[in-house]
């Protein structure tokens, strides 16, 4: 054996092992993105049962002012925390921004001039719904990439009431 064939097998090992990594990281993907799909049709659905009861308050939304980065200087990860907002700041950069008494002129009850009148309007019409699984790794991801053994994904989705309705 020369030296060419020998170098010739150590590029293709090296070059097995990135398609495998490369692999392995579409599948672990694929599965995540799975999971989250799984996940957020779940808190979709709790949600939408909640929303179909008749209304009797709930959870109000939490009012984000801010989204801020956390230790990791990553965005939207899970160290990330926001600045609380409140009902008077959505009301001042939302709704007063779409001139909701121009809207009312053409669309008589609608939701942006409903919430100008009365603020604390959409206190009363949203339900919430969450829901959060672990997705296991790959050992050969978990080893070279993640080192975790699971990677939990959540859902927090808010729908609007219906109950008054049906």
């Amino acid at each position: 054996m020369n030296g060419k064939s020998g170098q010739a097998i150590a590029e293709f090992v090296v070059a097995i092992v990135a398609v495998v990594i490369i692999i392995a990281a579409l599948v672990q993907f694929g599965l995540i993105g799975a999971r989250h799909t799984k996940v957020l049709q779940e808190a979709r659905k709790r949600a939408g049962e909640h929303a179909l009861q008749p209304i009797i308050g709930g959870p109000a939304p939490e009012y984000i002012q801010a989204w801020n980065e956390g230790p990791d200087d990553s965005n939207y990860s899970s160290d990330d925390f926001f600045t609380e907002g409140n009902v008077f700041n959505f009301q001042v950069a939302m709704v007063n921004a779409a001139r909701p008494q121009d809207i009312l002129e053409y669309a008589p009850n609608n939701m942006i001039s409903t919430l100008y009148f009365f603020p604390y309007e959409i206190l009363d019409g949203l339900q919430n719904g969450k829901y959060e699984e672990n997705q296991d790794i790959l050992p050969v991801m978990k080893e070279m990439v993640f080192g975790i053994d699971t990677l939990p994904v959540k859902a927090d989705v808010w729908m609007v009431s219906m109950g008054d309705i049906y």
